[in-house]
Formats: structure tokens, C-alpha cells, sequence
């Protein structure tokens, strides 16, 4: 089992599901527009008439693959460098820097309401971290939605809401995150997610040659995550982590 990431993922159901199954896959788009109307935000209407060849689906690099890239931000945010190759050696998930990014966004108040209200006194003043619809979104399934709103939006039901993942991000703020790193990394602009490239800096990243090489699991999945979030505008479709 591995993370995959799609747009137009409702449009391809609708022509391979029967009614039933679809019927059923629709319930969580009606979930979604719940948490966005909760939220003061405009409701999304998923477009159905998204030709099959505008449908975008890629595997990322596994669930490691998106925390490496979460990795990435946390050094740049909290270090303003980025990860050596001894410390690449670290699983991204363990890393100490990135989990103190994730103690960064709990402090700062990006929790659901309960936690959110016993913290808000203490962290009105402080800064903002640094790419939260990047780190503060589940790494396994749920919606980025082409609108621009500031903070992460969070599931308050209890239990949470099926297939959301217990939090809603942006397209537009995950795009600018990502495009950042990328600049970061150097990654050629507009390159093709499924270049051989990197796909062959992903296996065996190389030091020594261009930066983003040496980062070759970073590079492979910002180039499916920007990709991703592009055509999740320009359809205005959502981009769905399964």
C-alpha cells in the first residue's frame, strides 16, 4: 500500500462506477462541502465533464515520500538549509527537526477547537509556521480544494467524517508551498512529473551534480504535488490524497 494522488478522480467514477457505488462515493464530496460551509468558505461544486485525458493520478514515493518532503520544509523553515546526507540517512518521519516543526503548528494553535481555545492566549503573537497544507494534512487520504484560505481546515465532528482524513487543505496555499521547496531545491520548473530523471534520482539520489538530484525523492514527489495542484485549478477540481 503506498499514498497516490489524483484530480478528476470523481469524473473517471462516474464513467467506470455503477449508480450505487458512485452514489456512494458522492456522500463524501457532500462531507467536504459541510467543513467548507462550517467554515465560512463557498461549497465546492466537482466538476463531472473532466475528459479522460485531464484526469491526473501518479503514485507518490510511498507515505515516506510525502514526509521526506515535509522534512525538506521543516529544515528550511526552522534551519534555513537543508537536510545533510547524514541526516537524510534518518527516517523522515522520525526526523527531530521535522517533529519539531509538528510541535511548532500544535503550539501556534492548529489543533481542532477543544485544544485550539486553551491555547489561543498564549499564541496570538507568534509567528506563523511555515507550510501548514503541506505538514498539518493526513499523509493517507482526503481533499486539497481549489480555494485560497489561510488555515487548514479541520473535521470538529466526533467521530470525523469518513474519507476526510480529519482535515481540508488548499490547492492554492499546498501549490505555493510546494513551488517554494522546489525553488529551493533548484527543481527545473514545469519539469514532467514522470521524467526519467526523476525517477532515477528518486532510487539513487546523486551529491555532486544538480542540487534537486541529490534530493531525488523530494524532487519526484514536489514534481507529482505542484503537477497535482496545478490541475487541481485549472479544473477546478479537487486534488484527492488515497
Amino acid at each position: 500500500m503506498g499514498l497516490d494522488i489524483a484530480v478528476g478522480w470523481l469524473a473517471q467514477a462516474a464513467r467506470e462506477e455503477d449508480p450505487e457505488t458512485f452514489a456512494e462515493l458522492c456522500e463524501t464530496y457532500v462531507s467536504l462541502n459541510e467543513i467548507l460551509l462550517e467554515n465560512r468558505l463557498a461549497a465546492h461544486s466537482e466538476p463531472l465533464d473532466i475528459a479522460e485525458a485531464d484526469v491526473f493520478e501518479a503514485q507518490m514515493w510511498g507515505y515516506g515520500g510525502l514526509h521526506s518532503v515535509r522534512r525538506l520544509g521543516a529544515y528550511w523553515a526552522l534551519k534555513g538549509r537543508l537536510p545533510t546526507t547524514e541526516e537524510l540517512q534518518v527516517e523522515a518521519s522520525e526526523d527531530p527537526v521535522l517533529n519539531e516543526l509538528y510541535a511548532v503548528h500544535d503550539a501556534h494553535g492548529y489543533q481542532p477547537k477543544p485544544k485550539r481555545r486553551a491555547l489561543d492566549f498564549v499564541t496570538a503573537n507568534l509567528p506563523k509556521p511555515r507550510y501548514q497544507h503541506l505538514l498539518c494534512h493526513s499523509d493517507c487520504e482526503g481533499f486539497y480544494v481549489p480555494q485560497s484560505f489561510d488555515l487548514i481546515l479541520f473535521d470538529e465532528v466526533v467521530p470525523p467524517r469518513t474519507s476526510i482524513g480529519g482535515m481540508v487543505g488548499s490547492s492554492v496555499r499546498l501549490l505555493e508551498e510546494c513551488r517554494e521547496l522546489a525553488s529551493v531545491i533548484e527543481l527545473p520548473p514545469g519539469i514532467d512529473p514522470d521524467a526519467e530523471g526523476l525517477w532515477e534520482a528518486a532510487n539513487s539520489p546523486v551529491a555532486g551534480g544538480a542540487v534537486w538530484q541529490a534530493y531525488g525523492v523530494e524532487a519526484f514527489c514536489l514534481a507529482r504535488l505542484i503537477h497535482g495542484c496545478e490541475r487541481s485549478l485549472r479544473l477546478g477540481a479537487v486534488l484527492v490524497f488515497t
